[in-house]
Formats: C-alpha cells, structure tokens, sequence
C-alpha cells in the first residue's frame, strides 16, 4: 500500500464483512448482458432503476463495432417484474445508426411514476479527444427521454443542450447511472441528473448536476464543483436535505473518491474534499440512499465501485450508518477485474447492484446481484471505544528491503527447501516477494523477520497478503520470542509462537494456531482450522488482536478465533514472514516454478489506553 493517513485503515483491509464473499472464479449474481450477443460486441455502462411499481430497469450500452467508447453505440434495455430472478427481452431505447447514444442516466419521479432518462450524443466518428480538443465535427448533445408504462415504450429523445450545456464546454456525460428526486427541504420533488464536463480553455474537468422542477418537462443547469480533476459523479441526499455529490477523482497522486456538498438543491457546491475511505484505480462509482434515520435507528447510504488503488477489481458495496462520514460495512460482489456499477433498492429492501464484471477482463458482461444491506465488521481498528496508535509498518514500497526493518534469512534449510537470502525482495510495486524456485537440484524459498529490530508486546498486528498458485506452498505470518517459547505455559511467561496465518496450499482453509512448551517431548499447541471461500485468489488481510487476556484472530476483518490458550504470552514477539515448501503444503513434485508469495503491506498498532506491559 501506498498512504497511510493517520490510523485510517484502507478499505480493502477491512473487505469481507458479515455475509460477503472473497474471491471467487465467478463474480456474485446472474448475467444480464454478456458479451458478444446478439451482434454487439460488448456491453458496457451500467444503469438501474426501480419503478414505483417495483419493476427493474436495467439499462447500458451496446457496443457494436468494438469495446471503444467511439463508434456505433445504442442504448438498451431489459426489464425484470420480479425483483430479478428473471429477464425480459432486450429493448432499444434509442439508436442513432453508426453515432454515439450512450451514458444513461436515469431517475424516477415517485409523484408521478414517471421514469426519465438523461442521455447524451456525438457523431460514432468523433472520438473524446478530438471533441475535448475542439477539432471534431460535430460536439457531445444532451437528449432526455421518458417512460409512463414502466420501460415498456419510450418518447422519442428530445435534445436539451442549450439549457445544460455552456458554451465554452466541449466534452459532457451524464452520469452514468442513476439521478434522485429530494424527498425534504424547500426543494422537495426536485430531479437531479448528475453529470461532468471539460471546459474548452483549461481542459479542466469538473463535476456538475442538471435538474427539474416540473416533473421533467424542462431541465435546467445547476451548480458545478469549485475544484477540478473530477468527472463521473453521483449524488445522494443526507439527512436534513443537504446533497453530497460523491466524484471520480482524476488526481493520480490520491486515489480517492472526492465529494462535494450543496445546501441550495444543487445550484452551487463547496466543501469539496477526499474521502479517504472510499479508495479508487480512477473509475466511476455508484451512491444510493437505502433508508432514511428513524427514531434510534440510523440511516443508510450505499456506494459500490473497484476497491483498489491500481487497477479495476474488487467490486465491492459498502455501507454507512453516519450519513457518509464513515463506511464500516463491505460486501464483495467479485474480486476479479470489474469496473462501472448502479446500486438500487428493492421493493423488499434488499439491495441490487448492476455491474461490469469478468474473468479476464471487467467487460466481459454486466452482472445483477441482489443481497441485503452489509452488516458493520467486527475488526478492532473500527472500534470508537479504542484509539489505535500506528507504531510500526512497512509498506513496501522501495527498491529494496529495508534491513533497518527486516533480516532477509540465509542459507537455512527448511522442509523441503532452503531459506535464500535472495528469494526476499521487493517487487517495485509495492510487494515484499518471497520466491520458491529451483536452483539446480534444490529448492530455495524466501523468508523474513524483524529479530533485533522490532518486537511488541499486544496490540494489533495485520499483513494484506497473496497466496502462490502451485502445489507444495506453505506461506504464513506469524510472532515469535527472541528466546524460543519457553518451558513453562503460565500465562504465558515464556513466550508464545502466534501463528497468526498458515495456508496449507490445497483448499481455502486457513490455520491458526499456538505452539508453547518449547518443541520438545513437552510441546503443546492449539489451534484452528478456518474455511474461507476464495481465500486461495486474489488480496487477503489477516489480523490479530492481542491483549494480556486472550487472542483474536481475523481474516479480511472478520472475527474467526478467539482464544487464550496456553496463557496468553506476556513477553515481547518479533514478526517472521516465510515461504515453505513440502511436508503438509502439499507435493512438491508437481509445483510449477517460480512461484510467489506477495505481501502488500505489514502495520502493527497499540491501544493508546493500555499501558505497555499491562
């Protein structure tokens, strides 16, 4: 990982919550467009919509020369009655031959039942930078259209450009995704399309929203954001009737969402910032309000997009309870590659996301996943009865190991292999690597500790780790005491062995255990086997919570041991990353090498309320 601000834990070390899925071959849900049907060659831009009488509208682009977002697109949709176990046919909504008719963006009128969709319009020869540039032959026009028969017909598209569009703007979206009618303030009814443009002199991007008073009949431009490097945006309204407009962020030093505030419906924003919970590979996103704040039960907003830093994977909802200000509940609808996604809410409040999605690449089809509001985690980091103080951390990010921080371990045999200090390294990407090769007749692996540069005692200790692929492995994070474990298991005295991870290379098990009474004939242990769907594929954080009465285990934020077996150990213990090979990882014989075991980041933190040695 890249930025640590403050003790703030990044999204992905806390991304598996109460009923989520970790990585899995395929994404959460059934395809409602896949690629390659029905003439087009890919289907891209996601837009859901729930009707007044319950129906799903689930709208996108259809590509039909290529994937580019150039050329002979239409805009589509298909329509489910029953919450979407099942899918109507294919409809066009509009379809200009061999030009551009795309970003969807749609709102329902609850007064009124009528569905409206923002659209927008150039030439399929007039590719983006030639538009921003000013040099193509014709510009990006905005177009509406409506529904008052839930998506069976639609209106014929009707331009507005000159109400929303300026002058000196030359690119334009709405959207995508959906719009929201304020249901409080003076401003109550009102429609509101988010949208972006760039300006012709600057070639900024910003943010901005369009809006009706009328019921859709006439749309009219409200404010834009008072910072640029934002562009596709959504918009949710908080309790209290504010509006908080959450934005693609095009800082590529700062992958975060960004947000802005309105207090006048939309006619002008402020207060724009990072939300630094909500990480971003530069992608749109979705935002929804779930419920509204009743009596003691507080409020619900959700937003769904790629969770990385680098790159479109890891689709996943989060949810918050404190209108926005925090999101300490996550599903994971696909950890594989995924990108565009629009939330909705059912008619029995389950929660339904539209979304791209694929093995291979995220554009493979577009995803309808249904499933209920994420439930808070229950990992110590979120815990508001504890401030939590960052005292040690590596995040890898150098050329090199940082020997001030770990001992790369040498010309040490182990199970089937040797310890080499050059099977440990870093990748220039960010990872620790700890390699299994073959070097001639023997196997070499990588491992590192922290003996003699930092050891602890209690407190938080989480490694966000991938597993290798082939046969034999036998990675882990685990503590250890600079004597050995001791002889004697009164609470703990002696020093413990904590193996917070073992991953056993077959199956999507993961082994917690305890080892004291030193490894001799009066050895004692315990331990814990733990299935965790997936966990084999993709990024994974492993955590341990320790104080001077017990142990708790955590595998992606989730609570999976607890224990205080053996007495729980009250001397200081150093950190040890290592790669095996052989023994119970499985057969070596039928490894394919090189393989690797990656490592993101390692962070230890202290409870400020306990004292040291307590």
């Amino acid at each position: 990982m890249r930025i640590i601000t403050g003790i703030m834990i990044v999204a992905v070390a806390v991304l598996a919550a109460t009923g989520c899925r970790a990585d899995t071959a395929e994404p959460l849900g059934v395809p409602v467009y896949r690629q390659g049907e029905l003439g087009y060659n890919t289907f891209r831009i996601p837009a859901l919509a729930v009707t007044n009488a319950g129906t799903l509208l689930a709208f996108c682009e259809g590509r039909k020369g290529s994937s580019s977002d150039t050329g002979d697109i239409a805009l589509l949709l298909r329509r489910s009655g029953d919450n979407g176990d099942t899918w109507g046919e294919h409809q066009v909504v509009w379809d200009d031959p061999g030009n551009t008719s795309g970003n969807p963006c749609a709102v329902v009128d609850r007064d009124t039942g009528t569905v409206w969709l923002l659209m927008t319009w150039n030439r399929g020869d007039d590719h983006e930078k030639d538009i921003i540039a000013g040099t193509s032959r014709d510009t990006r026009r905005v177009f509406v259209t409506h529904s008052t028969d839930d998506g069976l017909t639609w209106a014929e598209p009707k331009e507005i450009t000159k109400n929303v569009k300026r002058e000196n703007w030359t690119w334009y979206a709405t959207g995508p995704g959906g719009g929201i009618q304020m249901l409080h303030g003076p401003h109550r009814g009102r429609l509101i399309i988010p949208c972006d443009h760039i300006e012709a002199e600057t070639k900024h991007y910003y943010s901005h929203v369009i809006y009706s008073d009328d019921h859709g009949e006439t749309w009219q431009l409200g404010g834009r954001t008072p910072e640029h490097q934002v562009n596709e945006c959504e918009v949710v309204e908080l309790a209290g009737g504010r509006l908080m407009l959450n934005m693609r962020n095009y800082d590529p030093e700062k992958r975060y969402r960004q947000v802005a505030f309105s207090d006048d419906g939309g006619a002008s924003w402020k207060d724009q910032r990072f939300d630094t919970a909500l990480i971003e590979p530069i992608c749109q996103a979705s935002i929804v309000r779930h419920s509204w704040p009743d009596g003691d039960r507080p409020g619900v907003i959700l937003f769904s997009n790629p969770a990385s830093r680098e790159k479109r994977v890891n689709i996943t909802v989060r949810a918050s309870q404190d209108e926005g200000e925090s999101w300490k509940a996550q599903t994971l609808l696909h950890a594989g590659p995924g990108a565009y996604s629009s939330l909705a809410v059912l008619s029995n409040g389950e929660v339904a996301c539209l979304y791209e999605a694929g093995l291979k690449n995220p554009y493979e089809s577009i995803m309808f996943a249904k499933f209920s509001v994420p439930a808070p985690v229950s990992h110590p980091l979120l815990s508001s009865a504890r401030e939590w103080e960052l005292i040690w951390n590596d995040e890898f990010d150098g050329d090199s190991l940082d020997t001030s921080k770990w001992e790369a371990i040498g010309d040490s045999p182990r199970r089937a292999a040797f310890w080499v200090k050059e099977d440990a390294y870093l990748d220039g990407t960010g990872s620790l690597v700890l390699r299994t090769k073959r070097d001639g007749d023997r196997l070499t692996s990588g491992a590192v500790r922290t003996l003699g540069r930092f050891e602890a005692t209690y407190g938080y200790f989480e490694a966000r780790c991938e597993f290798p692929t082939q046969p034999g492995h036998w990675p882990a994070f685990w503590l250890m005491p600079s004597s050995d474990i001791g002889s004697l298991a009164q609470a703990g005295q002696d020093g413990t062995e904590v193996d917070i991870m073992e991953k056993p290379w077959r199956g999507d098990k993961i082994q917690h255990a305890l080892h004291w009474d030193g490894y001799g004939k009066d050895h004692r242990s315990e331990g814990k086997e733990v299935e965790i769907p997936g966990v084999s594929k993709g990024w994974h954080t492993f955590g341990l919570w320790w104080t001077p009465e017990e142990y708790v285990f955590y595998v992606d934020g989730v609570e999976t041991w607890r224990t205080n077996a053996g007495g729980v150990c009250q001397v200081p213990l150093y950190i040890k990353l290592t790669e095996e090979f052989g023994d119970w990882g499985g057969n070596v014989a039928d490894a394919k090498l090189p393989d690797y075991f990656r490592v993101d980041y390692v962070r230890v933190y202290r409870d400020k309320g306990m004292v040291d040695g307590e």
